[in-house]
């Protein structure tokens, strides 16, 4: 075994077993000096799994707590959408997507492929971007309540790659606003070769609860740069959001926010 790795296996093992350690007991129950205890402890904290408890005090976060608690959507409400995101993705010959929160991370819960030679991987693609720089990404913290989003910036600060540019957390709240305003979200990006759209989904008190996204090749894009998919994309939202109003499913039935 890597022994980095036994070492942080050792200290969430005891930090899981309940309550907070101080830095002097935690460092007697894995058997590490201080030095190598502080700078795992730094690590772990900066991924979310471990926070302060009070003065030279830790406890592990409510994000790690959730990592192996697989989401348990209803199955009534996952057929659905899975049905008709198939249909969608057959007239328009792409792949889509739909996701919504997870404490700080963007999760897919259901995904329509249709099979072409170059294929975005959405799985691969949601997993390496940031909450706060995917297309549905954005397009869900753009929808929370004001006082929601800044519980979950708290919760998971943004960093300076987060902010794209932006010279503060407040211009980058600006743009989430102007995303919320237009009612989508538009990415190209160059690097990938990928043009992305997401569009929000809303529950029966006109919330929003997930996110509807697509991302094509730029090399498959058609000559009207994608317009008619964007319509699809509108017509498919509308119905979920109704769908889901007249089942009366609430943003909690989809999303998991550290704070609720």
């Amino acid at each position: 075994m890597i022994q980095v790795i036994g070492r942080v296996a050792d200290i969430m093992e005891k930090l899981s077993s309940g309550g907070t350690f101080p830095l002097e007991k935690l460092a007697e129950a894995t058997s590490l000096n201080h030095g190598t205890l502080c700078n795992i402890l730094k690590s772990l904290i900066k991924v979310g799994w471990v926070q302060k408890c009070g003065w030279g005090n830790y406890c592990v976060t409510d994000y790690f707590r959730e990592l192996g608690n697989i989401p348990q959507w209803d199955p009534v409400l996952i057929s659905y959408l899975n049905q008709t995101l198939r249909e969608l993705s057959e007239r328009i010959q792409e792949s889509a997507v739909i996701s919504t929160l997870r404490y700080n991370t963007v999760v897919i819960m259901s995904e329509a492929e249709y099979q072409h030679t170059l294929m975005v991987n959405n799985n691969r693609l949601y997993a390496r971007l940031s909450l706060y720089t995917s297309v549905s990404g954005e397009v869900l913290c753009a929808g929370l309540p004001h006082q929601t989003r800044q519980l979950l910036f708290k919760h998971r600060p943004l960093s300076e790659l987060d902010l794209q540019g932006h010279q503060d957390s407040d211009g980058y709240e600006r743009k989430l606003d102007a995303i919320r305003d237009a009612g989508q979200n538009l990415s190209v990006n160059e690097t990938l070769g990928i043009k992305s759209w997401a569009l929000p989904i809303y529950d029966k008190k006109n919330a929003i609860c997930a996110a509807l996204g697509l991302s094509v090749p730029l090399v498959r894009l058609p000559q009207d740069k994608g317009e008619n998919i964007l319509l699809e994309l509108y017509g498919i939202k509308d119905k979920i959001s109704a769908w889901i109003a007249k089942k009366g499913y609430s943003s909690q039935d989809f999303m998991q926010l550290p704070f609720w």
